[in-house]
């Protein structure tokens, strides 16, 4: 069953606070939009009342930016298209140029923290916290790349010698795992049915990650759920015209009701720190329900970069004698979607917009980070 974006409608939602944890309580496939106004600009750290020093991320392609592996065959994001609209040569992120971990951080007004691969460039950068995010990773092992615990260890290795304990109390944490170990999970030819269960077991994981980072000292956390997959390209080839309900429904809405129950209760037992699920399904939803408001065109659901052959081949790949399997449209920042799976800057920046709604972003339109 295929639903049009143009006829579905936005069933109620409830926003409730548990114990410091903000959580919207999804009802069904799409959500109340959220209003999350606890940008770092305005924030304080829960347990010492200072305001956050730094970033620390952790998490998936979303989120990446610059840790996955140059000679990686699929997405590219090394080689061209990638990268053009900013720094404007490619440079390790999923899209046409920032990716999310880099407009949250704008969005609170910090530094966006440098990649755990690019940290002896800049012997300054590691004040700002670090970025730990691999594209193609999952809680598991999904796809080969470091998963979220080998993420984690590759913090641990830097504490006393980069980081002291006591500096990641007044530091920010975002987690993004938006889907990778249920593509790999089907793509092994697993049955659609056990999806339910595993979706427990990967919530699991992610509680039991997040328990990890609450020891090591962190005490302010960031969680992204997952968006709408059905949305994604990759999902509305060739057309790219309607969501996929049923994928949704199996996908993000059983793992995003997960993780609301299993946050909250992992705030009962850690009374001291404060966790905030960031609803991307809901903020996704929004923008591509009224894509003119945020500036992107009346196609969302078409990607700039796409490959040849209906998406059969990748945004990114180059064919015999350098010849380009992708064609790439002509204004990305009026695309939402970059590829077949990620959002341009122009989406993670609409996407932010509904997250944060009174934060300042107008300097990423620019081709400069913002400084602190």
């Amino acid at each position: 069953m295929v639903m049009s974006l143009a006829m579905a409608a936005l069933p109620r939602a409830t926003w409730r606070v548990l114990n410091g944890v903000v959580v919207c309580a999804l009802l069904c496939s799409t959500a109340f939009v959220p209003q999350i106004a606890h940008g770092l600009g305005t924030d304080v750290n829960a347990a010492t009342g200072a305001p956050p020093n730094a970033i620390f991320v952790f998490g998936d392609s979303y989120l990446d930016t610059g840790n996955h592996n140059k000679s990686a065959v699929f997405n590219r994001p090394w080689l061209a298209p990638y990268g053009v609209t900013y720094p404007g040569t490619p440079a390790g992120r999923f899209s046409d140029g920032r990716v999310f971990a880099d407009v949250f951080a704008n969005a609170l007004q910090m530094m966006s923290p440098i990649a755990y691969e690019l940290r002896f460039s800049d012997p300054n950068a590691p004040k700002h916290g670090m970025n730990f995010a691999v594209g193609g990773s999952g809680v598991f092992n999904p796809y080969g790349m470091l998963n979220l615990g080998g993420q984690i260890d590759q913090l641990e290795s830097l504490i006393d010698i980069v980081y002291p304990k006591a500096f990641l109390q007044y530091s920010v944490v975002l987690v993004g795992i938006h889907g990778n170990d249920y593509g790999a999970y089907l793509a092994k030819g697993n049955p659609v049915s056990g999806i339910p269960v595993f979706q427990r077991l990967v919530v699991g994981e992610m509680v039991y990650q997040l328990e990890r980072l609450n020891k090591l000292g962190f005490k302010t956390f960031y969680i992204n759920n997952i968006q709408p997959i059905g949305c994604l390209p990759s999902s509305t080839r060739p057309e790219f015209n309607e969501c996929s309900e049923d994928t949704d429904a199996i996908m993000s809405v059983g793992h995003n009701d997960l993780l609301v129950a299993a946050v909250a209760k992992l705030t009962q037992r850690l009374p001291e720190a404060t966790f905030r699920i960031l609803d991307l399904y809901s903020a996704f939803t929004a923008v591509l329900r009224d894509p003119a408001k945020y500036g992107i065109s009346t196609e969302p659901l078409m990607p700039c970069c796409l490959g040849a052959g209906n998406a059969t081949r990748s945004c990114g790949e180059f064919g015999r004698h350098g010849k380009p399997m992708f064609t790439v449209c002509k204004n990305p920042a009026k695309s939402f979607f970059w590829d077949t799976n990620h959002p341009s800057q122009a989406g993670w920046i609409a996407v932010t917009k509904v997250l944060f709604p009174d934060a300042d972003l107008e300097p990423l339109s620019s081709t400069q980070h913002r400084q602190g």
